[in-house]
């Protein structure tokens, strides 16, 4: 269910992958912009959690993808099906977008031990209205907080009209 596209990178690579000494904007459109906030990519693994009809599972970028055993440990500990239900009151399908991290995930090991969850996109379906549904994931990590994404995991708010 709804594997997430691909971030195009900012910068022109070289045949390395290695951002060039003169940081050439890949799109020249990025250059209008004058105001940037930057924040740190997490380096990890992509992660799908799977809110279907009262359902809860995971997956990786695509359909095929491996997990860690750790973290599939960690995520059907801490990422529950109760929780989701408290969060996603409406009761609609839900795809929440996340890194997984941790050691032995990527250089991982710089965050922590333990693989974990950090969550940075949500997709809710709403089969009984027009309107969408907004969730907003405790994301402490990127604001210096708790890595823990399963604390207070989410907020829910009612059906916001499309506009």
């Amino acid at each position: 269910m709804s594997e997430y596209h691909k971030i195009e990178t900012l910068y022109e690579r070289d045949e390395h992958f290695k951002i060039g000494p003169d940081l050439v904007l890949r799109n020249r459109v990025y250059d209008t912009l004058k105001t940037w906030r930057w924040t740190e990519k997490v380096d990890g693994t992509n992660i799908r959690v799977i809110w279907q009809g009262g359902k809860l599972s995971f997956g990786g970028k695509t359909d095929n993808a491996s997990i860690p055993a750790d973290l599939v440990k960690w995520l059907y500990e801490n990422v529950t099906p109760e929780k989701l239900a408290a969060c996603f009151l409406d009761g609609g399908d839900v795809v929440i977008y996340g890194e997984g991290y941790g050691a032995g995930i990527q250089r991982g090991g710089i965050y922590g031990p333990t693989k974990k969850l950090i969550v940075f996109d949500v997709f809710v379906i709403d089969p009984t209205s027009s309107a969408t549904t907004t969730a907003r994931i405790n994301t402490n990590a990127s604001r210096g907080g708790s890595n823990d994404t399963s604390d207070s995991m989410c907020t829910s708010h009612r059906p916001q009209p499309r506009g």
